[in-house]
């Protein structure tokens, strides 16, 4: 297997979105900084990650990813799809990724691909996605970058498959049930399914993401992402490295079919090929993640959050010397769900019920496992220096924390206090990830709300914002 590892990133002055029009991507000044030329007779495993999975990938795909549907042959990295049956599904097909192994910030990305026939139903695709999904980072929040999708439903409605691609950008947060995105469709003046190779470039800066086709000079997708100023603004989520995709998913949301009988491109086996992907970048800074590991980079700069408000019913839960800005001298009659033993010094007396976690009769549960819980020490949101729970968002679209009380009678515990006038609810949290800023719909009995930037919806139901809190590890407190 022939690859290349010498990392660099890409660093270049603003040019307008205009000066780029009717300017096909040069190489000079940039250095091939990582190459696969898929050479050999099998894949690399320091490089590419094999998926193995029927999940549909979000899109309501048809296909089975299996290993067999992944080789190397003549040069190139072939991926197969095949109408056969495998663990419910129609059809088995081939998907790589290098997540973990090599990703990259800013550069110009080549690849050079064979496309098979798509007719009515493949979807053969080349992307990347945010290398810090590998960390836990959900998805939109890592972003996406699609270079090429081929095999959408407008070219079968047209019937011109064999032109039509698709290229674009995701990235988060959700709001209002929506993530933020961007696409261009392409009908090209040639078939790029014809059993030519066809060079597929994506150029990315800190001001823009353009992509070209061949030797065309006009770029075929170009959005500016220089902006951070809002929480959903593109700037926030394209400057960080990314990983490569290649992969030929069957059915689902961009061919529009999603019944097995509707495939009419499988006549035996239909094979993407990959000739090579190449990377290059400046030297001048380095900004990558090789096989071997960190070599070196630099940080992703935050832009400073001017914008989050914690609202009419949130606080600092420390001051400036890092004391507690709780007010245990004129509160009275706690009633406990989760509390560390100093805090609870503190309520001496005045504790009127105590249904702290016990796993016995008083729960903490994750929903579907989608949170990792992990014990950690450190100053809590009394400023005491006690443990607590830090719970770590799995890469999933959704997640869940509950308590729950059943009681030994599994009659559930009295809280009918919480009736009387006066009573508080008092939490807090605090978060580390500016990108992903995560919105929480809270629900206590039957009332619900939102701590975060916009209203989560549960169905028809708006769940209105109380507050919001900046992600720069403070604790924040909302009674």
């Amino acid at each position: 297997m022939k690859h290349i590892l010498a990392i660099m990133m890409l660093s270049l002055t603003l040019v307008a979105s205009a000066q780029w029009q009717n300017r096909a991507p040069s190489l000079d000044g940039y250095e091939l900084v990582f190459s696969d030329e898929f050479n050999g007779n099998q894949l690399d495993a320091d490089l590419w990650n094999i998926e193995v999975n029927g999940n549909g990938g979000g899109n309501n795909e048809l296909q089975y990813y299996l290993t067999n549907n992944v080789k190397v042959a003549d040069g190139s990295l072939v991926l197969t799809a095949r109408c056969e049956n495998y663990a419910g599904k129609s059809f088995t097909s081939g998907r790589i990724n290098s997540m973990g192994h090599a990703a990259f910030k800013h550069g110009i990305v080549q690849a050079s691909i064979k496309l098979p026939k798509t007719a009515n139903g493949l979807w053969p695709a080349f992307w990347l996605m945010g290398n810090d999904m590998s960390t836990g980072t959900g998805w939109p929040y890592c972003g996406e970058i699609d270079v090429l999708e081929a095999g959408g439903s407008q070219g079968i409605q047209a019937g011109t498959q064999e032109r039509y691609f698709i290229s674009a950008l995701h990235w988060g947060p959700y709001i209002d049930g929506q993530h933020p995105m961007y696409s261009r469709a392409t009908t090209n003046d040639y078939s790029i399914q014809d059993e030519e190779f066809h060079l597929y470039t994506l150029v990315w800066d800190e001001n823009i993401i353009s992509m070209y086709l061949d030797d065309q000079t006009t770029p075929y997708f170009e959005m500016n992402i220089s902006d951070k100023s809002q929480q959903n603004s593109a700037g926030n989520y394209f400057h960080k490295r990314f990983f490569l995709l290649f992969n030929v998913a069957v059915g689902g949301n961009i061919p529009a079919i999603w019944d097995p009988a509707g495939i009419t491109a499988l006549n035996g086996g239909e094979p993407m090929y990959v000739d090579y992907v190449r990377v290059y970048q400046k030297p001048d800074e380095k900004d990558y993640i090789t096989p071997n590991g960190e070599e070196g980079g630099t940080e992703v700069v935050i832009t400073e959050d001017v914008t989050t408000q914690l609202g009419k019913y949130g606080s600092l839960s420390l001051d400036e010397n890092g004391n507690s800005t709780f007010d245990f001298a004129n509160s009275t009659d706690y009633v406990i769900i989760g509390a560390s033993s100093g805090v609870i010094d503190q309520m001496g007396d005045r504790i009127r019920a105590d249904y702290s976690v016990d796993d016995t009769d008083n729960f903490l549960y994750i929903w579907e496992q989608t949170y990792d819980s992990r014990p950690t020490e450190g100053v809590n949101s009394f400023g005491l220096n006690e443990p607590w729970n830090s719970f770590v968002v799995k890469s999933v679209g959704w997640s869940g924390l509950g308590y729950a009380s059943t009681g030994s009678s599994k009659a559930g515990k009295d809280m009918s206090m919480l009736d009387e006038d006066g009573y508080i609810l008092h939490f807090a949290m605090r978060g580390t990830d500016q990108l992903m800023h995560t919105g929480h719909a809270v629900y206590v009995g039957a009332a619900s709300f939102t701590i975060g930037a916009a209203p989560f919806h549960d169905g028809n139901k708006v769940l209105p914002v109380l507050g919001d809190f900046k992600r720069d590890g403070r604790w924040c407190s909302f009674d």
